[in-house]
This record gives structure tokens, sequence and C-alpha cells, in this order.
């Protein structure tokens, strides 16, 4: 039997927010399909957003990139739940985190928003909690509470796209690889740790 699991990364759609701090669920959704070769992402009316799957060991991956905007992401994921029926804990949803300096990354299960208006949106229109959520650290030491807003729409520089590209991204890979192919507990356990001796 062939199992599911849909990724969905959280950004904002149009060209006005390409490479965006707030759009690095994107990007890591990108750099997957990129990566595994998935086909090119259609856009579904019905979700609300560009679509691909593909089938990887025996397991039907979804990526899902909803393009409501960030404060709405709630619309699209419920769709895609609805669709396909999946449990819960098959979902994982990707986005920029403000609590981790940038790069730094952690896997997390349920819990609040924290702040963060796409989760809030999901956890509102679900009317749960119970999700993975893979946090990417976007922090910047240099930038005060007051910034922030203003900053996650900001474009990200050119020396920070250059670490994501030949960096970041084969810690995406791997992260994805990981939980697909070894568990999500797994995943967990090592770059969890990473980002707790990162943070030391």
């Amino acid at each position: 039997m062939i199992s599911l699991k849909i990724f969905v990364g959280l950004g904002n759609p149009g060209e006005k927010y390409n490479n965006t701090y707030h759009n690095i669920g994107f990007m890591f959704c990108n750099t997957i399909a990129q990566k595994f070769n998935f086909p090119k992402p259609i856009f579904k009316e019905k979700l609300s957003g560009f679509y691909s799957e593909k089938e990887i060991n025996n397991q039907k991956i979804i990526l899902l990139w909803p393009t409501t905007f960030m404060n709405l992401s709630g619309e699209s994921v419920s769709k895609i739940i609805n669709e396909t029926n999946i449990n819960l804990k098959n979902l994982f949803v990707i986005h920029d985190d403000l609590a981790f300096p940038f790069g730094v990354q952690k896997i997390k299960f349920s819990g609040s928003s924290a702040g963060h208006n796409g989760i809030e949106s999901i956890i509102k229109t679900l009317e749960s909690k119970k999700f993975y959520r893979i946090r990417l650290g976007i922090k910047d030491v240099n930038i005060n509470n007051l910034e922030m807003k203003k900053f996650v729409l900001e474009k990200i520089v050119d020396e920070k796209i250059k670490i994501i590209k030949n960096s970041w991204s084969s810690i995406w890979i791997e992260i994805f690889d990981t939980i697909i192919n070894r568990g999500v507990n797994m995943a967990m356990n090592i770059y969890n740790q990473k980002k707790e001796k990162k943070n030391e």
C-alpha cells in the first residue's frame, strides 16, 4: 500500500515576492522538486496553489505552493487535506522563522504559531495544531523587533542567496530525504541536534 506525505512550502505568490525571506518555504519546495525530478508544478484552482506529485520508494509525495498569500495559507492547506483525507501527522509545512538565526533549521510537531501568520491561518482553518513544521531560520541579529515585519518581505541579499544555493539547499535535501526514507523522528534527532550545536 502506497503511503502519502504532503510538503507545503509557505510564501507569497508573484514575482514581487521572489527571493524574499517570507518565501523561503517556496524555495525549499523548489529545491526538492528540482533535486528529486518532480514534474513541473501545475496550478490547481481547486487547491488554490501549485501542485506536483511523485512516487518515491513506494510513497506518494505531494509538493504544494499555496497562492493564497501568507495570511490565508490555511485555505489552500485545508483544500489539499480534504482532497486527500491525509492524516495530519503526514503533513509537513515549511516556513521562515524569526526565532532562529539565518540558516538554522528545526523540525517541530504541533505547538503554537509563535506569531507566524501562515501557521496561524493553517491552525485556525484545520482546527488543529497537530502537524509537522520545518522551521527555517531567517533572523538577522542586526534587525530589531520593530523592523521584523518589514524585514520578512525584503529581498534576501545576494551573499545569503549564494549560501542558500551552495550550502543550505543541500541540508534541505538531506532533511527531505531523511524524512521520507528514514522517518521524521530520525530527521528530528539529526537536524534538531545540529541546530542546538549551531546555537552554542
